[in-house]
């Protein structure tokens, strides 16, 4: 009895836009990281 299976899906290469988009949400992602880190440094140092 034979499985049964798709055909592998072709690679394809990201586009423009969804690698403006993956960059932009990293660089939001890095920027509200540093943000949260200089408002915890600055809580503790009152």
């Amino acid at each position: 009895m034979a499985i049964l299976r798709r055909p592998p899906l072709p690679l394809r290469r990201p586009s423009l836009e969804g690698s403006m988009l993956d960059i932009l949400l990293f660089g939001l992602g890095v920027g509200f990281f540093a943000l949260m880190a200089a408002y915890a440094a600055g809580c503790e140092r009152v």
